[in-house]
């Protein structure tokens, strides 16, 4: 699971059912990464057997609202607007938008008027949105009232102790995300090699699943004769947080939207300095020159030059990953993303 799926997945398990009856359906297309973006029979048939879920649970359990996760992106944005339309003109449901996408505008600027029009429906469908970063509201407020968004930051509960970091031998500096080039993690390879090419006291970690655009095999090709920096391939669960947890920095820069990524708030509950960029709500999250550094995207060189600002000052790196610790127990835990969600249906059904 990743991302809105696991998100979804925290908000049916949490202390919600203790104030509200819910009931859940795993409307998923997809069994792996490699899956997304392509069309099959079993897709076919998955939105078949959703939509006939969708007028069960309607017509049995009689819900005062249906929250909806639309994609928006190419034939999965189609789809899920079907979803939706028949939720709320057939059905008569009222439909709670929950958003974990920046891609809205792409989609609505890409040529033809009847894409237009569904993107415009999707939305007059639906008598809430909750976009899950306040960034995100920008692209919603032409096609709704804007007094019916309200965003509701993700929240994750990291059951870890933090422990005290131990000096590494080698600075240690992670990724941890997907593969994709979308994710910049070739940006932040040039980068490193930059780094690495006069320093030998570093050591760049990349952890990842294979995506759509990079391969195992494509991968690994780059990481051929690199002493100092390595892919490991992807990691879950504790042994993820340990290797966080043991790390130094911590790099996420994409180069394409993001919504508000959870791994960033792994890396600020772990107590690590992040290094970024300005997409979606990642800077509702990371505060630049307090929690890490917002660099431009798609350039190694302003990337290389602020790893290097943390990698001579170990009393910043402390002081930022303090910062971003602090700032997650404030703002982004399960039991405040709880609390938020709470707060939200109670004030709608005043």
């Amino acid at each position: 699971m990743h991302g809105s799926n696991y998100m979804a997945k925290l908000l049916s398990e949490s202390a919600l059912k203790k104030h509200f009856m819910f009931k859940t359906y795993n409307a998923s297309y997809v069994t792996n990464i490699n899956e997304i973006g392509a069309v099959s029979f079993n897709k076919i048939f998955r939105f078949i057997k959703n939509i006939l879920y969708l007028f069960f649970i309607s017509l049995t359990f009689n819900p005062n609202y249906v929250i909806l996760i639309p994609a928006f992106n190419s034939y999965s944005f189609i789809r899920d607007f079907l979803i939706v339309y028949i939720s709320r003109r057939l059905l008569n449901n009222k439909n709670i938008l929950w958003i974990h996408s920046n891609n809205i505008r792409f989609i609505y600027e890409r040529p033809g008027q009847l894409r237009k029009w569904m993107v415009k429906e999707l939305f007059q469908c639906s008598v809430y949105v909750v976009p899950c970063a306040k960034e995100l509201k920008n692209n919603m407020n032409y096609f709704c009232n804007s007094n019916n968004i309200k965003h509701i930051y993700n929240g994750i509960n990291i059951d870890w102790v933090l422990q005290k970091r131990i000096p590494n031998v080698k600075l240690r500096i992670i990724y941890l995300s997907t593969m994709d080039k979308s994710k910049g993690w070739k940006i932040l390879f040039e980068s490193a090699k930059i780094i690495c090419s006069y320093r030998n006291d570093v050591l760049f970690e990349f952890y990842g699943s294979e995506s759509r655009s990079d391969s195992v095999k494509t991968i690994n090709e780059n990481f051929i004769g690199e002493k100092n920096i390595k892919y490991y391939g992807p990691v879950y669960g504790d042994k993820k947080f340990g290797i966080l947890n043991t790390s130094d920095i911590f790099v996420f820069p994409p180069i394409e939207p993001e919504a508000f990524p959870l791994v960033i708030l792994e890396a600020m509950a772990c107590g690590l300095p992040v290094v970024t960029t300005d997409q979606g709500g990642i800077t509702e999250a990371i505060i630049d020159g307090k929690g890490g550094f917002i660099v431009n995207k798609n350039d190694p060189k302003d990337l290389a030059e602020k790893l290097e600002i943390l990698i001579n000052d170990k009393e910043l790196r402390l002081k930022m990953g303090e910062f971003n610790r602090q700032r997650y127990l404030e703002n982004f835990t399960l039991e405040k993303f709880e609390e938020n969600w709470i707060k939200f249906f109670n004030t709608i059904d005043k």
